[in-house]
């Protein structure tokens, strides 16, 4: 089991769908060392890996549309389209690396820029926090591949070993404290004469384990994007779009409103796994088809173009 007051923070302070897979594993159901609560480490692991790498992503294709000439290393756009029409652990570990060290000269200008040393040390070398991920690789092709029938023990010395990893993960992860995962459900604009106008955003904060997102109201000088699942630096207005990566809908396979992170492309459409309760989602099935695809269009080709 995990440290309480470690376990507190996360459920309560870490974005939803890292803090809702996190409290999963934290159920009397994946109390006992075994293969099942192995499976739930891994799921902890891939969800967090999946949503920063969504996060590293969006953040360079903002960068890109700022930088007409800039450009990204082979390590992250070599058959990007490809390998992002259906993502792997590996894939993700591999975005996230090459995504982070694209800002190794200033890291500064990352939009989180507190993963660089997340990721990698003064000298450059993955951390130990970056070196846990690939270390749960490993134990998840030992379970997806097996050479042999594992006993209870083995299975019991993985999860240990595995749970070690995740907490170096989880851990360096604090600063996400910073920041606030949000979802814009509302804007009005306010204007007086003679004033300038302002503009009155209402959010529903995603952000730790109840599924009954905390709204609040706040007022800018500046509009966000509507209707947009947004990661916001608490201190100031900086807001990243993660859209169309990770999306806020009721429009999954259950009709219940979740958060689902972008998985791959099927047919036409883009499919998504639901963060709790709201199962598939297939965009071909919802009201955000064709904004979806537009906004991945332009993703896809920002990666294709900016490769050297």
């Amino acid at each position: 089991m995990f440290d309480e007051d470690f376990s507190f923070i996360i459920e309560q302070k870490y974005p939803y769908p890292i803090a809702v897979a996190f409290r999963r594993l934290e159920t009397d159901e994946y109390m006992e060392k075994g293969a099942k609560r192995l499976k739930g480490v891994l799921e902890v692991a891939e969800r967090t890996l999946h949503l920063l790498a969504h996060v590293v992503l969006i953040g360079l294709f903002e960068d890109s549309r700022k930088a007409a000439n800039g450009e990204l290393p082979k390590g992250l756009t070599a058959d990007f389209e490809k390998k992002f029409g259906a993502l792997s652990f590996g894939s993700l570990i591999q975005y996230l690396r090459e995504g982070i060290r694209t800002y190794k000269e200033h890291p500064e200008k990352c939009f989180v820029p507190e993963l660089y040393p997340f990721y990698f040390d003064a000298s450059g070398k993955p951390t130990e926090a970056a070196q846990a991920f690939d270390a749960l690789v490993a134990v998840r092709n030992k379970l997806a591949h097996p050479t042999q029938q594992y006993t209870a023990k083995e299975l019991a010395d993985f999860c240990g070993e595995a749970e070690g990893e995740l907490t170096k993960i989880l851990e360096g992860l604090g600063f996400l404290t910073k920041y606030e995962l949000l979802n814009v459900n509302q804007i009005e604009v306010i204007k007086k004469r003679s004033k300038e106008a302002s503009f009155k955003h209402r959010f529903s904060k995603i952000v730790g384990v109840s599924e009954n997102f905390k709204a609040r109201e706040d007022s800018f000088p500046v509009f966000m994007d509507s209707h947009a699942m947004v990661l916001k630096k608490k201190e100031t207005f900086d807001y990243l779009d993660l859209s169309p990566l990770v999306i806020y809908s009721a429009e999954g396979e259950k009709q219940v409103p979740d958060v689902f992170l972008y998985l791959g492309q099927k047919g036409a459409g883009y499919i998504y796994s639901a963060c709790n309760n709201g199962g598939a989602f297939d965009s071909r099935q919802s009201s955000l088809q064709n904004d979806l695809q537009e906004e991945m269009k332009a993703l896809l080709q920002a990666f294709a173009s900016k490769g050297n």
